[in-house]
């Protein structure tokens, strides 16, 4: 047994090291993995001089921010763009504004950065691409610890570790990667993540990438309208200290060294916490927003506060803002943007 472990092993460490030989010789960016990103990144590139600030998050930073409207009210202070990206968690949020950092420009002046929450994964994403592709050691440890502290169950966070093991196994070996590396390698540039004015940002009723994917949450979201208020209040029973969470002491740590690194550039850092997640990911965020020692905060996520942003009118689905909704968000986040600048000036 111990003999079939040892061939196993080795087995596995060739594939790895073959596999790994073959991926050096493509020489892949670093958003190869995540079309979406990857075509922001390249626009990004060719015209990242025209901008000093830029969004980085999840779908609510992607959907809700729109960068022409956000300028016209800071007077233009800011020339922005929207890296929200769909389908991705805090260690993805923060790997790649490294990488946008690491490879900018000495240009750029503000950073909004969505607070998201980690993600403990699901069977059906596990061996996607976009799970794995990016996923070092450091980026695999950071979320097993925040799994560990987090507010999840038990059973939540045993699913957490195996869906989020199991990638960062697949991607050391680069198990079942080449088919990938030669679909990016023949897919064509695809503009419409874009949006209309080239700034990232898509409202979720223009989606057309994968419209049908989204309509589906929506139809899901109109069967039961009342997980509006369930989050609302929930965001508001944290703020307010009648829930017991625990604080992702990981999570924290890890946010903070980023801000300081981002300061020490020249470099203010906006912390956005935003509304409608789901009752565990305010649980996991709310504590680590009120822990950041930065006075640069903001929040739209407490119910209490932005009651417009849990109403009907201005949802799209359980999780983002409709057209008219981001509109708001935009407007408010501007506004508090603008208000931060002028008390610290």
């Amino acid at each position: 047994m111990i003999k079939l472990g040892i061939k196993i092993a080795i087995l596995l460490s060739l594939v790895g090291v073959i596999n790994g030989a073959v991926f050096q010789f493509f020489q892949l960016p670093f958003s190869w993995g995540n079309s979406s990103f990857y075509n922001k990144e390249m626009y990004w590139r060719k015209s990242q001089t025209q901008y000093n600030t830029i969004f980085v998050g999840t779908s609510r930073t992607f959907r809700q921010i729109n960068p022409v409207l956000f300028d016209s009210i800071t007077n233009h202070e800011t020339q922005s763009f929207n890296f929200g990206v769909i389908g991705i968690s805090a260690a993805q949020v923060y790997y790649y504004l490294d990488k946008i950092i690491g490879t900018r420009e000495a240009h750029l002046k503000y950073v909004f950065l969505e607070l998201a929450d980690f993600d403990i994964g699901s069977t059906e994403n596990m061996h996607t691409i976009n799970e794995k592709y990016w996923l070092s050691l450091s980026d695999w440890w950071f979320t097993i610890k925040c799994i560990v502290q987090s507010n999840y169950g038990f059973r939540e966070r045993i699913k957490g570790l195996f869906f989020n093991t199991i990638p960062f196994i697949e991607q050391l070996l680069k198990f079942d990667m080449l088919k990938d590396v030669w679909q990016f390698k023949i897919a064509a540039p695809n503009s419409l993540v874009l949006g209309e004015n080239s700034t990232g940002f898509v409202p979720a009723e223009e989606e057309k990438m994968n419209p049908e994917a989204l309509l589906e949450k929506r139809n899901a979201f109109l069967k039961d309208t009342s997980i509006n208020e369930t989050r609302s209040r929930y965001s508001t029973n944290v703020f307010n200290k009648t829930v017991r969470t625990k604080l992702v002491s990981a999570h924290l740590i890890k946010l903070t060294s980023l801000i300081s690194r981002l300061h020490k550039m020249g470099i203010e850092v906006f912390v956005l916490l935003p509304p409608r997640m789901r009752e565990v990911q305010y649980a996991n965020t709310i504590p680590i927003f009120e822990n950041i020692a930065s006075p640069q905060k903001i929040n739209l996520a407490q119910g209490i506060q932005v009651p417009e942003f849990y109403e009907m009118r201005y949802s799209f689905d359980a999780g983002h803002l409709n057209k008219e909704g981001a509109e708001i968000f935009t407007r408010k986040l501007a506004t508090a943007f603008v208000k931060l600048k002028s008390k610290n000036d």
